[in-house]
């Protein structure tokens, strides 16, 4: 058994978007292994027959402790990173294989035909269908928990507002977002990282007493730049 077919015409490369990579939530989410094991299933996921999805064929999953066996990991690691990034919504798993979501988004693809071998241009199979369908589901989660994040962050900072001076909100207040919330954690995204040190070293005690408040329930929070916001203050 191979994961890579030999019969594959010209595999397609493999997009990596690095400001994502770099900043996004799964630096965040992940330690050093576990993105490791993150770009080995985008790798995987980009080789196989309906790319996007990592399975042996069209309806037969890898088993666990042969996906292990092949990225030369521990078991232990696999199931680790397999949950995690379920519950990130990262990933789905049925019956099937293990679906990328947002794959197609992200590799600006058409999955159904793009990139396959000349002897496999006819339709994907309606198992694939069914994980398409979950993915769109997933999709729509993500976005919601983004969106809750930034307005949960227009209230903390509502609050700020009138619990700091005018200056000191416009100068290292006014120009954040919130990025991210997962469980108790919550990422707060500052132009540069002067300001991240600053509300590190003044604010953090007070923005944490503000978000458990507005969360209701106790609240870490990391600070992180976001290039898209402006530097400049005032």
């Amino acid at each position: 058994m191979s994961l890579r077919p030999d019969s594959y015409e010209r595999m397609p490369f493999l997009k990596l978007y690095s400001r994502e990579w770099l900043h996004g939530s799964l630096r965040v989410q992940n330690d050093a292994a576990e993105r490791g094991v993150w770009a080995d299933f985008l790798a995987l996921a980009n080789e196989s027959r309906n790319r996007g999805v990592i399975q042996a064929n069209d309806e037969t999953p890898y088993p666990h402790s042969y996906l292990a066996s092949v990225l030369n990991i521990p078991p232990e690691l696999l199931e680790r990173c397999i949950q995690k990034f379920t519950d990130q919504k990262r990933i789905a798993e049925n019956q099937h294989g293990i679906l990328i979501i947002n794959f197609a988004y992200w590799q600006g693809l058409d999955t159904r035909r793009r990139g396959r071998p000349s002897k496999l241009r006819h339709e994907r199979p309606e198992p694939t269908d069914e994980l398409e369908r979950e993915s769109e589901e997933l999709e729509r989660g993500e976005l919601e928990r983004e969106s809750e994040a930034q307005e949960i962050w227009k209230a903390v900072l509502g609050e700020l507002q009138l619990q700091v001076n005018k200056s000191n909100y416009r100068t290292w207040l006014a120009k954040t977002t919130g990025l991210g919330y997962h469980k108790d954690r919550f990422v707060i995204g500052v132009p540069t990282n002067f300001v991240a040190e600053y509300l590190d070293a003044n604010q953090r005690s007070l923005i944490e007493k503000v978000l458990s408040g507005i969360t209701h329930q106790e609240v870490n929070i990391q600070f992180q730049v976001d290039p898209n916001l402006p530097e400049e203050r005032g």
